[in-house]
């Protein structure tokens, strides 16, 4: 009986949405949060010449920081639902 909602899984929109509220200054991370930190410095885009679309490097950082996508992207598009 725990109430759940269905992740919005755009990648790309939920990469720009949490990157909006990043420069919005609406994200704001404790200095206390190392490991997300750490996350969002490593994190970056596959630079791979033959890519058909932009996509973010699979990697240790990228667990987290997906955690944190479908977290905030899935709840903003979900608020009036509630």
């Amino acid at each position: 009986d725990i109430p759940t909602i269905n992740a919005r899984k755009s990648v790309l929109d939920g990469i720009g949405y949490v990157s909006s509220l990043v420069d919005n200054r609406r994200l704001i991370v404790s200095k206390n949060c190392i490991e997300v930190l750490k996350t969002f410095d490593a994190y970056r885009w596959d630079a791979k010449p033959n890519l058909v679309k932009e996509k973010p490097v699979h990697d240790d950082a990228s667990h987290m920081a997906d955690a944190i996508r479908y977290a905030l992207y899935s709840f903003e598009g979900n608020i009036g639902s509630m």
